[in-house]
């Protein structure tokens, strides 16, 4: 069958970064994703100079807009999508017609982009702050939600490896009684792939009035979450074939703070590791 369904779908980078933005987006910066969205590659070949008369907008605009979906600027946008470009070049998505060889060749180019993707995407000023304070920590706590408590549970196992005295309570109540008992000696990390998942935010708003360092591990830089951490380690944003879907309930009473009433908690995300 020609048109064969594909197991793992692919999006562009650039894509996945402006749906996560998108709704924070006034009309100029819709402007300038409408014109990125309709050819990547026509935006490739332009200066800065060329896009913003393009669009008609400033040069500042432009360089604006990339920030706010998590790049330096125009350059680092670029560099990015030239990267994604070659990456799907190289076909890495599954179908059903593909040999195991075949399937373990092209998960091994997937691990390998991802790698890629987190050593550009983390910020070596941050990425040492979080060594300095977790190797002088006492005690490790780890929180996440969703499927974002699989890479913790992992987290946990390495860190006890280490020598570390690394644990995770994944009962919500229990969860803040424990960051609640945390020290000035002890560190939270949590994980959360938009920033946004409500219990891992109670647990860090409780652990740094109890007086610990907290860890953020995400992809939004800007992230409701991230007010609330010492330390921010970005991980890449996920293309659309690694998307979830997202349970969005109204919360009361709740720690967070009031112009965020209905933070949802990450159902099913997990930041790409």
């Amino acid at each position: 069958m020609e048109n064969r369904k594909t197991i793992i779908e692919g999006q562009s980078e650039l894509r996945s970064r402006i749906g996560l933005y998108r709704p924070k987006f006034n009309a100029t910066q819709n402007r300038i994703a409408e014109f990125l969205l309709a050819d990547e590659q026509a935006a490739l070949d332009m200066s800065i100079y060329e896009m913003a008369e393009k669009i008609g907008t400033s040069v500042a605009t432009v360089t604006r807009f990339c920030q706010m979906i998590g790049y330096s600027g125009l350059a680092e946008m670029k560099f990015h999508m030239q990267q994604q470009a070659v990456s799907l070049e190289k076909d890495i998505g599954i179908t059903r017609s593909d040999s195991v060889n075949v399937i373990k060749q092209k998960m091994m180019r997937f691990s390998e982009n991802a790698l890629h993707s987190c050593l550009m995407d983390l910020n070596n000023d941050a990425l040492e702050g979080a060594i300095d304070i977790v190797g002088k920590a006492k005690r490790i706590m780890l929180t996440a939600s969703g499927s974002a408590g699989g890479v913790t549970h992992t987290a946990v196992g390495l860190f006890m490896n280490m020598g570390f005295d690394a644990f995770m309570v994944s009962d919500q109540l229990l969860q803040l009684r424990t960051a609640a008992n945390l020290g000035k000696d002890d560190v939270l990390i949590a994980v959360s792939y938009d920033g946004r998942a409500k219990s891992t935010g109670d647990a860090m708003m409780v652990a740094q009035k109890a007086g610990a360092r907290v860890i953020l591990v995400t992809s939004l830089s800007d992230s409701l979450l991230s007010r609330h951490a010492d330390i921010v380690l970005l991980t890449p944003a996920r293309a659309a074939g690694q998307s979830c879907r997202k349970r969005h309930e109204h919360h009361r009473d709740s720690p967070l703070p009031a112009e965020h009433p209905s933070a949802p908690d990450d159902r099913g995300c997990d930041p790409l590791l």
